[in-house]
């Protein structure tokens, strides 16, 4: 399964305010956090298919003030187009210390969903976020997930 779909502007303006809001203060004292904020990456598509859309995502951060090795470090994780793996990957990423984790493609976000409830998820290319059961509604998800909707197959139905 591939994730041929890019990181959209909304999806980097959100991941990155996500991101601004969860590494702003440490958790424990309410100072300013003076590490690198730590970001899990996941996606069942192959490293090769999804290079692009990872390099232009880090070059949107990028533009946006997160420099990759400086205020923030990405922990990549493919399934090699395996969705079967996501689960384990998942769970890998999780045992990581990070603060906010990017999931590509409806499997992937099952998969993280399943693995954590605390760590925040922006999830990337998922359809109908509420039919697949990753939230409860889209006008308050609820939870730890949130990210973008791409419902072309409900608004293709209503113009026809």
């Amino acid at each position: 399964m591939s994730c041929s779909r890019r990181w959209t502007p909304a999806a980097i303006v959100a991941f990155a305010v996500v991101l601004a809001v969860v590494s702003t203060f440490s958790p424990a004292s309410g100072q300013p956090a003076a590490s690198p904020s730590r970001v899990g990456m996941l996606t069942p598509a192959t490293s090769a298919t999804a290079k692009p859309n990872w390099d232009a995502f880090r070059e949107a951060m990028k533009g946006l003030g997160y420099v990759e090795g400086k205020n923030v470090v990405y922990e990549y994780r493919s399934a090699e187009g395996q969705p079967e793996r996501l689960p384990q990957l998942a769970a890998e990423l999780v045992k990581l210390p990070f603060k906010i984790m990017g999931v590509a493609n409806t499997p992937g976000n099952l998969a993280a969903k399943k693995a954590t409830t605390t760590i925040p998820i922006v999830m990337v290319a998922v359809g109908d976020h509420v039919r697949v059961g990753l939230v409860s509604n889209l006008g308050r998800p609820g939870g730890n997930i949130t990210g973008f909707t791409n419902l072309t197959g409900q608004i293709t139905a209503k113009r026809l």
